[in-house]
């Protein structure tokens, strides 16, 4: 069957719907289990996923049953035993829940991998299923690169910038470094519990030299038990975002308080 549908005789064909094949990269049947260090806020012991047998044009994580209800987790899956290429993924979660995030990113056939944790707890773990998507000759490609744009590590967070409940926006980038083809935004709380549960959209803006084009949205869910913050929201745009943008974030409220959260932020290219 043709990838490319023609609806008219001298019409523009059409691409095709994507039509992707996968690839295990756990060998257990069971998610695998991650430990973050003995001290708080670094990675732990980097654990093996299989050696793909394919090139890959990205990969899907499956994260949760996280061990402290409270505490906050980023992961890195590392190639060749040395390099990042998924850095410090951050997420929030009750105990018996998970959250799926797709990431383009390309990985070449027989690279080895492994994948660690860090955590806001002291030894805390997380459970991790990993699936590769196969690479073809029609569907997009994936990105040689993706890099932590607006992420704060040193207390595993998504970024150290207060995202007040204000309805206004919030410089999150003051230029980026690359031009990225996608991006990942990750929400999280500043430790401290909200006055009251809400559910905010989060509106990502690109800045168009006096104010802020609104270009994607997210919607959270915010609650006064731990953790504050709830579902990992990790969204992924899909657009282009050209080098030296400015990207600002606001939480569009109906009911604007004194709370404050957290958005990180991921570049692909």
């Amino acid at each position: 069957m043709s990838g490319f549908i023609p609806f008219a005789t001298g019409a523009t064909p059409q691409a095709r719907n994507p039509q992707r094949t996968y690839e295990k990269l756990l060998t257990a049947s069971e998610a695998l289990q991650l430990t973050g260090s003995g001290t708080a806020n670094n990675i732990g012991t980097y654990q093996s996923l299989n050696t793909p047998s394919n090139n890959l044009s990205g990969i899907i994580l499956t994260v949760g049953s996280v061990s402290v209800n409270s505490a906050r987790y980023q992961i890195n899956l590392r190639a060749g035993g040395s390099t990042i290429i998924v850095p410090d993924l951050h997420f929030q979660l009750t105990t018996t829940a998970y959250i799926k995030v797709r990431i383009p990113i390309k990985i070449a056939a027989s690279t080895t991998l492994d994948i660690g944790v860090r955590s806001s707890a002291s030894s805390g773990t997380c459970r991790v299923h990993a699936e590769g998507i196969i690479a073809n000759s029609l569907d997009s490609p994936g990105f040689d690169n993706m890099e932590a744009v607006s992420v704060a590590t040193g207390s595993t967070r998504p970024h150290a910038t207060d995202i007040p409940n204000t309805d206004t926006w919030t410089d999150l980038i003051a230029s980026t470094a690359h031009t990225y083809g996608a991006m990942l935004f990750s929400v999280g709380d500043n430790g401290s519990a909200p006055a009251t549960g809400y559910r905010d959209e989060i509106a990502i803006g690109l800045w168009n030299g006096s104010s802020y084009d609104e270009i994607f949205t997210d919607y959270v869910n915010a609650q006064t038990s731990s953790p504050y913050v709830h579902g990992g929201n990790l969204a992924l745009y899909e657009g282009n975002i050209p080098s030296g943008s400015k990207i600002g974030v606001k939480l569009n409220t109906a009911s604007a308080n004194s709370d404050n959260l957290r958005v990180g932020s991921y570049g692909f290219y």
